[in-house]
Formats: structure tokens, C-alpha cells, sequence
């Protein structure tokens, strides 16, 4: 297989070619959050969580569906990318429950971690909060879509 070159974060990392960026990123060392990133199925990018500074590119790209090219240039914490997130994070708790102190995922959340990490305590996006029944009806799986971030 054919090996390509590039450049996270000022650091070259040489990966396989058709590696995604997120991969090769997180095989050098560096962190990028995830929500709808599952290494067992094909890419979707719908959460842009990831998202990450491609020298050259019009916007930011989503690292988990973005293939690597000899020579590309990445910063995964550059202060557009760091605003991108914040801004996902806003508006993703926009319509999220604020009962982080009772919720059984509180402190195993990736949701929570990632608000701490970049600084976001609550959503400036004011919108309509939208509240569904919690279905309960499987003895094993309890399924509130009042916490579902639509990552996918």
C-alpha cells in the first residue's frame, strides 16, 4: 500500500493512503472530539464536531469522512476550528435537557466533557425546546429522545 505525507499541527505523519484524517490525527497523538464517528461503520460527518483546518480548503472539513493527500496541511485546533466547535456545541445544548447533576451519564458524557473542554456553559441559541415521551417499554434499553443530539 502506498504511504502518503502530510502535516498535523506542525508535526509530518506518514499514513496510509485512504486513511481519514481523524485516524491519522489520533495516530499521532493529537485529539479530536467525535459524536457520530463509530470505527465499525462507514463515515457520516452529520455532528462536524470534528472538524478540522485543511490548508487551502473554502471551509473547514469534517475529519472523520475526509480522506488524506500527500502534502495536506492541518491545524485541529486553530481558532476558527475551536469557534466551529463552540458554535456545534451552543447549538447542539440549545435543545438539550439541563439536568447534567441527575442524568445517569453525568461524568461518563461525552456531550459534558466536550462543553468543559471549550469553555461552553449554556447556549446563547434561544429556540423552541421540543419534549418527547421517554419510551421505556424494552426492559433492557430505555430511550429518551430528549437527550438525543442527532448525531446520526
Amino acid at each position: 500500500m502506498v504511504n502518503v505525507t502530510l502535516t498535523i499541527n506542525g508535526k509530518q505523519v506518514t499514513v496510509p493512503a485512504g486513511t481519514r484524517v481523524l485516524d491519522a490525527a489520533r495516530e499521532a497523538g493529537f485529539f479530536i472530539p467525535t459524536f457520530c464517528h463509530d470505527p465499525e461503520i462507514p463515515g457520516y460527518g452529520g455532528c462536524r464536531i470534528c472538524v478540522v483546518n485543511v490548508k487551502g480548503a473554502r471551509s473547514l472539513m469534517a475529519s472523520c469522512v475526509t480522506e488524506v493527500t500527500s502534502g495536506m496541511v492541518i491545524e485541529t485546533e486553530s481558532p476558527d476550528v475551536v469557534e466551529a466547535r463552540k458554535t456545534i456545541l451552543e447549538l447542539i445544548l440549545a435543545n438539550h435537557p439541563t439536568d447534567c447533576l441527575t442524568c445517569d451519564k453525568n461524568g461518563d458524557c461525552r456531550l459534558q466533557d466536550y462543553a468543559y473542554r471549550y469553555g461552553v456553559g449554556q447556549s446563547s441559541f434561544k429556540g423552541e425546546r421540543h419534549s418527547y415521551p421517554v419510551d421505556d417499554s424494552n426492559p433492557y434499553i430505555t430511550r429518551d429522545l430528549n437527550k438525543c443530539i442527532l448525531c446520526g
